[in-house]
């Protein structure tokens, strides 16, 4: 039968009520009575023995139902429908990708289950004991039917795969962290919660996250390392992204504006301020003065982002970027790639770029070794694949460069015949 609720544990964020499956046993504790016939005193000698053992049997029997309901309570405390499932002596896994989280066809609120995601991806991206899928890996999984085939895809040791709900002012969240290997249910909850309380809510899931992957996180690890922003402004934000992500014109276009409605609202939130500044390099101008006043506001922008919250790593690879492309400053281009690679060392793109810097300057190994690193962290990346070969042919080492540009131009091909039959 189900019990009464409980609350979950300290560090589980936001009060979150859990139902367990439980199994009670009512005794019988009424005493009986009976009178005695006095030829049964008679025998009473003859009888001392039988009553012994029948005393036996019923403590034994006693003893398996008790065992019984013991491991029925165990079993049931499992189900997967609770929000914690053990997974004693489990094997710490390294890596994971978090797929976008899914939402209704007919939403208007799709930004907010791919920022959540995103979040995650953030959060979890700063655990140096843990390899993240970027978010450019598993976006193209926002309607994978298989959350275990995409992981087995990303080669990775766990997926996580969820949904979100927006009625009003509150959201639902379930999600469930998979163990690729064999389909494991390693960690399942629901969350019902005020939009308000939307960062307390991701804190709690990648802690439970975390923990579904036996990782031991310190004290500092367990706190959020930034100051939440205005939840009014975070919506826009994640609407930014969502736009930004498109990677069109249009889109772009909108990807700004949405940014800077972030900022008017709360001046203080890095982030937005970081999103402003890529939304704005993609629209470089039409003449060489236009190019230099969107590089000089996007380099403001960054910095401004860095001088709120230093902890970004994003801003850092993007000025080592301006700095390498626009201002060739490679000091300045190496220290900001290096800083970035220190915050975030999950952070696909700051090895990509930094792998390009060192073939640049001629140092071909380190180049090589950031940028397969890259390659490591975002294994689909076409953009990261085609650029290693470009360093390959930097070194002169024609034969590998051959090599990549031929599998590039293979993969290539079977994303445009899957595309085409897609169409037909």
């Amino acid at each position: 039968m189900y019990g009464k609720p409980r609350r979950a544990p300290s560090w589980f964020g936001k009060d979150i009520t859990l139902t367990s499956v439980i199994t009670e046993e009512e005794d019988d504790v009424e005493p009986r009575t009976a009178s005695i016939p006095t030829r049964v005193l008679a025998a009473q000698g003859k009888t001392r023995l039988e009553g012994w053992q029948n005393a036996a049997i019923a403590a034994g029997a006693l003893v398996l139902v008790c065992g019984l309901l013991i491991f029925a309570r165990s079993w049931f405390s499992r189900n997967p429908t609770t929000s914690e499932i053990a997974t004693p002596h489990a094997i710490q896994l390294k890596s994971i990708a978090i797929l976008p989280f899914k939402t209704s066809s007919d939403s208007e609120n799709e930004y907010l289950s791919s920022g959540i995601s995103d979040a995650l991806i953030a959060r979890l991206g700063n655990l140096p004991q843990l390899v993240v899928r970027p978010g450019s890996a598993t976006r193209r999984y926002a309607a994978a039917g298989d959350a275990v085939a995409a992981g087995r895809e990303q080669g990775v040791d766990a997926v996580l795969d969820g949904s979100v709900q927006r009625s009003g002012d509150r959201i639902r969240v379930s999600v469930q962290l998979l163990r690729v290997r064999d389909r494991a249910v390693l960690w399942a909850g629901q969350f019902d919660e005020p939009l308000s309380d939307i960062f307390a809510l991701q804190d709690s899931i990648s802690t439970q996250v975390a923990q579904g992957l036996t990782l031991k996180l310190s004290d500092e690890q367990r706190r959020s390392q930034r100051p939440n922003p205005n939840v009014l402004a975070y919506q826009e934000y994640l609407k930014g992204r969502y736009f930004w992500n498109k990677r069109t014109q249009e889109s772009s276009k909108k990807a700004i504006q949405h940014f800077a409605q972030a900022i008017e609202i709360d001046p203080s939130y890095a982030q937005a301020y970081a999103g402003w500044a890529d939304g704005l390099l993609f629209h470089w101008g039409k003449d060489l003065a236009e190019v230099k006043q969107t590089f000089a506001r996007s380099k403001a922008a960054l910095q401004k982002a860095i001088e709120l919250d230093e902890s970004l790593a994003e801003p850092h690879a993007t000025l080592g970027l301006l700095a390498m492309n626009v201002d060739w400053d490679w000091s300045e281009a190496e220290r900001q790639y290096k800083r970035a690679i220190e915050l975030n060392p999950n952070y696909a793109t700051a090895h990509h770029w930094y792998g390009e810097f060192l073939a640049y300057m001629g140092r071909f190994d380190e180049g090589l070794a950031e940028i397969k690193r890259a390659q490591e962290l975002d294994p689909l990346s076409l953009i990261i694949s085609t650029d290693l070969g470009k360093v390959y042919f930097l070194k002169r080492d024609y034969q590998q460069a051959e090599a990549q540009a031929c599998l590039i131009l293979s993969v290539r091909i079977r994303v445009m015949r899957s595309c085409y039959a897609a169409r037909t």
